[in-house]
Parts: C-alpha cells; sequence; structure tokens
C-alpha cells in the first residue's frame, strides 16, 4: 500500500495503521482487497474526511493520498469502514461508458453511411443510389418500418428520406437493425468514417 500524506489542518487526530490491503483509520477498517490491477475507486466512495484522492490499484500496489497521520499503530480490532463498492470503476466499466459516449455522438451523412451499408452487403448498391438520390426507401428499410404500427409508417418514411445524417442512437436504426438481425459491434462498424 503506497500512500502519500497531504499536510492538513484538523481538530482531531488521525490514526493510521495498514496491513496488506486493510487500512485502519481511527478505528475503522477499509478493505481494499475487491481492488484489481486497473481499478479506481472514487474518493466519494469511501466514508470519512481522511483521504484525499481516489483509490487505484497499479502494478499489484494500492496507491492514494491521505491527509497526514499524526500517529502509525499496530492494526487493531476495528468496525468495517464504509465503502460504497456500486461506485467501482474497473477497466471494462471504463471501456463500455466511452462506448457509450462514442456511440452517442456517432452519426454519418446519409451518403457515407449508405456507402458502408453497400460495402457490408447490408444495402444493394441500387438501394443505396436510390436512398442517396432520395428517389426511394431502401427496400429492406421498407421491411424494418412494416414492423412499425401502420399510423407511424409516413412519418417514419419521411424521417428518412429527408434527413442529412444518421445517428447511431436514433431508434429507427435500432429497428432496422434488429429487422436485419445485425449485432451491436455490426451495427457500430456502419458508423465508421469512410476514406475519401
Amino acid at each position: 500500500m503506497q500512500i502519500t500524506f497531504t499536510p492538513q489542518a484538523r481538530l482531531s487526530p488521525l490514526h493510521y495503521a495498514w496491513s496488506g490491503d486493510v487500512l485502519t483509520v481511527n478505528g475503522s477498517a477499509f478493505d481494499f482487497s475487491q481492488l484489481a490491477d486497473g481499478d479506481r475507486l472514487p474518493l466519494v466512495a469511501v466514508s470519512g474526511d481522511w483521504l484525499q484522492s481516489d483509490i487505484v490499484r497499479e502494478d499489484g500496489e494500492i496507491r492514494f493520498r491521505a491527509a497526514e497521520a499524526n500517529t502509525e499503530e499496530e492494526p487493531e480490532p476495528a468496525e468495517p469502514g464504509v465503502i460504497d463498492w456500486s461506485m467501482l470503476e474497473t477497466e471494462s466499466s471504463r471501456t463500455a461508458a466511452a462506448l457509450a459516449a462514442w456511440r452517442s455522438g456517432a452519426s454519418l451523412t446519409v451518403l457515407d453511411f449508405a456507402v458502408n451499408a453497400m460495402k457490408a452487403g447490408h444495402l444493394s448498391e441500387a438501394d443505396a443510389e436510390a436512398w442517396v438520390t432520395r428517389q426511394a426507401v431502401p427496400g429492406v428499410v421498407q421491411a424494418a418500418l412494416a414492423q412499425l404500427p401502420e399510423e407511424q409508417r409516413p412519418e417514419a418514411r419521411l424521417r428518412i428520406m429527408g434527413t442529412p445524417s444518421v445517428h447511431r442512437m436514433n431508434p429507427l436504426v435500432a429497428l432496422i437493425a434488429a429487422h436485419m438481425g445485425l449485432s451491436a459491434e455490426q451495427v457500430d462498424a456502419l458508423f465508421t468514417e469512410v476514406p475519401a
């Protein structure tokens, strides 16, 4: 455990002791053994006012900043300290958050999207051309729209024909992808930039 102590004016003293992944602060034991390499536990997830930074495990070692100790003691029997593990940031949770953020902002022009869909084999050349030139909604899209209630279909067709760009999180994209049996990863691939 690597602790960097930060000087702090305090009314009450701080007493630290640690053994392995367990840190005892003024009689409260904080067990950080659930932290895997690369994990981050936000400062606000740990009770008390002694912690001065997020807690991370890097290269197998737990690291954080804490208010400067008045004394160091040997570990004593202590009450468990409060840690909100639901706030733990793992590598996979950060990756999922980054992917969700990318998806929420991903969009392409109709032209670029149609080119990608054609290259991936999801649209025929004729359907892609008809869509780009605004002559017709692609057949596979019309088939997907047939799943909508009849009163919603005209507006959906107009939105598809009239939009200058296609957004990854548009509900119509999800409807069409489900109809075509496309995975989320296959849909993501359609939103990559098209080289000029």
